[in-house]
């Protein structure tokens, strides 16, 4: 789920990778370990987008009508793929 989410979330662009190229798991736990408040609501987020039809409505959704939950988790991802060696 966290990958589909991620490749969703950051695409390539403009010769850089997207975050579906990259070992983003184990970037988004150094993230979550650096930044452990940011642990719950991205692990809500994710649940709550288990089992999406169409993960990019999904998201949209998720950016509009909870966007608590929805910062955290692009914050997490962005910053894991941010970690990311080109």
């Amino acid at each position: 789920m966290l990958e589909a989410v991620a490749a969703a979330l950051v695409e390539p662009a403009a010769g850089l990778p997207g975050a579906a190229s990259v070992d983003i798991a184990a970037r988004v736990d150094a993230v979550l370990a650096a930044y452990p408040r940011f642990a719950p609501p991205f692990a809500e987020a994710l649940s709550m987008l288990a089992g999406a039809d169409d993960l990019k409505v999904a998201l949209a959704a998720l950016e509009r009508e909870r966007p608590d939950l929805f910062t955290p988790l692009l914050e997490v991802v962005v910053g894991a793929w941010a970690l990311s060696e080109p």
